[in-house]
């Protein structure tokens, strides 16, 4: 069955953008999987394994309830090792956590194996987790043509404030390790792939919806000013214009006329 999907492709700088707007959740969801499918499909002819950086929030546990559903069956999961684009300190069975987020909604329905799951060891000191993490990512994913951790694909999210993973507008971090940082927000310290990595991906995406995303959207895609070129998810945009943007009718804002 058609989707009701817009796809519109502009250029900037001379590369391809594409953006996928849908006028419902479940098209977004149906879109996204078949997208992600064919994707790890494709990589699978050269590689055994695919590794994706997935984030934590409201509207990824949508998705992934999705996945873990039959809409989640055209995915090749023994082939799919996951990780996270950042993570809260705090204890894994905590509520707060991404990972215990994402394995209630995800890991555990489709029963993936821990030997394919790659979280952020939170129960441990906050600079020692970060540390270790990072290690885990240089052992996994520096590859012969990269020193830096190569992810087939990061998904993110982004904030209203126009954050991505835990980097935040004029946020301090701290760097324990090349390949992660540490930044405190909202009371909590938490742990982030740092831009390095995350632009450093064979491919990256964004998903975003609702109403109150739609402004940031038009800021990242079309900054203004000095302000609106700080913002975290404008930079990772210019760095990889190339990127993904999968969004609803909501936060879609028209694109018309982009250029």
């Amino acid at each position: 069955m058609a989707l009701s999907l817009q796809k519109f492709d502009h250029r900037r700088r001379d590369l391809r953008i594409m953006n996928f707007v849908c006028k419902t959740n479940e098209q977004l969801w149906m879109t996204i999987a078949e997208w992600l499918g064919e994707q790890i499909n494709e990589s699978l002819k050269t590689q055994k394994r695919f590794h994706i950086a997935i984030p934590g929030g409201k509207t990824p546990e949508l998705l992934y309830r999705y996945l873990a559903g039959p809409g989640g069956d055209c995915i090749p999961w023994e082939h799919v090792h996951i990780w996270w684009t950042d993570e809260r300190v705090v204890p894994p069975t905590d509520s707060r956590s991404n990972y215990q987020m994402t394995y209630n909604a995800l890991l555990g329905p489709r029963r993936i194996p821990s030997s394919q799951i790659h979280r952020v060891h939170t129960e441990l000191e906050a600079r020692r987790a970060a540390v270790l993490y990072a290690i885990e990512l240089e052992d996994s994913l520096c590859r012969r043509f990269t020193s830096i951790p190569f992810f087939d694909l990061v998904l993110l999210g982004v904030g209203e404030d126009g954050h991505i993973a835990s980097l935040f507008p004029h946020g301090e971090v701290e760097e324990p390790h090349p390949w992660s940082v540490m930044a405190r927000y909202e009371g909590l310290q938490r742990i982030s792939l740092p831009y390095e990595v995350i632009g450093a991906a064979a491919r990256v995406a964004y998903l975003v919806t609702g109403e109150r995303k739609k402004r940031i959207v038009s800021r990242v895609l079309r900054p203004q000013n000095g302000e609106d070129e700080d913002l975290p998810a404008a930079i990772l945009n210019r760095r990889r214009p190339d990127m993904v943007w999968f969004m609803d009718m909501a936060a879609g804002y028209s694109m018309e006329g982009a250029t």
